[in-house]
């Protein structure tokens, strides 16, 4: 008998649903129909928001490295690689000058 009890239920759970079926339902039924309500988007795009994709190949491989960021990053990258580059520049230079120093306190030729 309790199957019975189970099988009721189902038909009745079912029942809202199978009514909806052969019926014609407006798609605009779930959207808002107040035009107030609509969101509307004007100006332009940042442009420094752009994604941008570069491909590289790193050292010691022959795949290609595919990667993504947005304009204002490869910018904020470059800017952080010229400093780095020149951060070693200013290194070799300061250790060409003591290299020099010291050659000429020993009275060498370097």
């Amino acid at each position: 008998m309790g199957w019975h009890l189970l099988s009721l239920l189902a038909v009745s759970l079912a029942s809202p649903a199978t009514a909806l079926i052969g019926q014609d339902v407006p798609a605009t039924a779930a959207v808002q129909d107040k035009p107030e309500d609509a969101i509307v988007v004007k100006g332009e795009k940042d442009p420094k928001k752009k994604m941008v994709c570069r491909s590289s190949v790193a050292t010691g491989s022959i795949m290609l490295k595919r990667t993504c960021m947005t304009q204002e990053s490869w910018e904020a990258r470059q800017a952080k690689d010229q400093e780095t580059a020149q951060a070693l520049k200013e290194e070799q230079a300061r250790r060409q000058a003591t290299k020099q120093a010291i050659c000429m306190a020993r009275g060498m030729l370097c």
